[in-house]
């Protein structure tokens, strides 16, 4: 086994650089980025990259690099993160984000090759490098065709959370309404119809109340609203999963 090099003082600044840019969360272990694990030391863990998160550590593979230093530094440290504490990454809701998006598996299946390719092709110390500065770009990865993978499933979780969007911008877009009353509309079809999710209930409060940016960017037709919707109904997709 290869000798890693990575010093205590190392491995407490990209801690830190995590949490201070509250990367990752949960609700219960991580729910403000700061991950504590002290009620939970014997569970394992398994850390699901967002479709952001997965096209950068994509391109990093493919180009050797990123032109934008705090991807770079991102990336590199959530990788060697994981790996250091033994966490496990997954990148299968991401897939089949893009997939869903293409109605074909064909490129999501690529990507997927590409992510699982990366914990044999690079050493430990290549992120450890990336993530403290001491270089800036790594090998470009090379990998052969494998067998392909369907991505493009249903997921109920996004049709949930699909549903519930289209709902919220119909009582958003409706300016006859109040904001007490568009949230009780909400909130009952939410019950007769669907799941309660705290998420969606949370984040239907900051629309109607006009403290989220989603439907207040120009909207130009139909089609805007829709692809509004379907971009946040995978980010609550992410959370509540």
């Amino acid at each position: 086994m290869k000798a890693i090099y990575l010093k205590v003082s190392e491995l407490k600044l990209i801690t830190q650089f995590l949490i201070e840019k509250e990367i990752i969360l949960h609700p219960k272990i991580s729910p403000h980025g700061r991950p504590n694990f002290t009620n939970y030391e014997s569970q394992k863990f398994i850390l699901i990259l967002d479709r952001n998160i997965l096209v950068k550590l994509l391109r990093l593979a493919d180009e050797g690099t990123l032109k934008d230093e705090f991807s770079l530094k991102l990336v590199s440290s959530l990788f060697l993160w994981t790996q250091f504490n033994g966490v496990g990454i997954t990148a299968g809701i991401a897939l089949t984000e893009y997939a869903n998006y293409q109605s074909d598996s064909a490129e999501a299946s690529l990507e997927n090759n590409k992510f699982l390719s990366i914990f044999n092709y690079y050493d430990l110390q290549y992120w450890v490098d990336l993530a403290t500065g001491k270089i800036k770009s790594i090998p470009k990865i090379n990998i052969s065709p494998i067998s392909s993978i369907n991505f493009n499933v249903e997921s109920d979780h996004y049709k949930m959370h699909y549903l519930e969007m289209l709902k919220m911008s119909q009582l958003f877009l409706n300016n006859k309404l109040s904001i007490l009353e568009r949230f009780h509309l909400f909130h009952d079809w939410i019950y007769r119809n669907i799941l309660i999710c705290k998420y969606t209930t949370f984040y239907a409060a900051l629309v109607f109340s006009g403290n989220s940016k989603l439907f207040k960017d120009v909207i130009n037709s139909f089609e805007d609203v829709i692809n509004k919707c379907r971009n946040q109904a995978w980010d609550l997709t992410y959370l509540s999963i």
